[in-house]
């Protein structure tokens, strides 16, 4: 316990030099003027109030030019191959293929079984 109580004490001397220079640093300089707020007033009718006297924050905004270069990932399609059409076709085009070949296999099962006659 004397061993935390001493190293908290020389905590507390070794920063109350730094509060002092801070302290008359601070009262060097004089605080900037602050609108004043009339008593009783809400925080969205002070705002309201000095609203309009604002200037113009030119960091809070940023409209880039319209001929501004940007790359795109891929590079642009022509009007008929949008992704949704290009899609739709490939998945016309898989289907109809998976049920042509499903005819045909149903096809050949017929031939090969309309030679076979199973007596029981």
């Amino acid at each position: 316990m004397d061993k935390r109580l001493a190293v908290g004490l020389i905590a507390l001397s070794a920063s109350l030099p730094f509060t002092a220079l801070a302290q008359s640093v601070a009262e060097d300089q004089p605080l900037p003027p602050q609108p004043q707020a009339r008593q009783g007033d809400h925080p969205a009718v002070v705002v309201a109030r000095m609203w309009p006297k604002r200037s113009y924050d030119y960091e809070s905004k940023f409209y880039p030019h319209p001929a501004w270069l940007a790359l795109a990932p891929e590079a642009p399609h022509e009007m008929g191959d949008h992704p949704a059409v290009l899609v739709a076709k490939a998945y016309a085009k898989e289907s109809s293929s998976v049920a042509a070949t499903a005819t045909q296999s149903a096809a050949e099962a017929l031939h090969a079984n309309a030679g076979t006659v199973t007596a029981k």
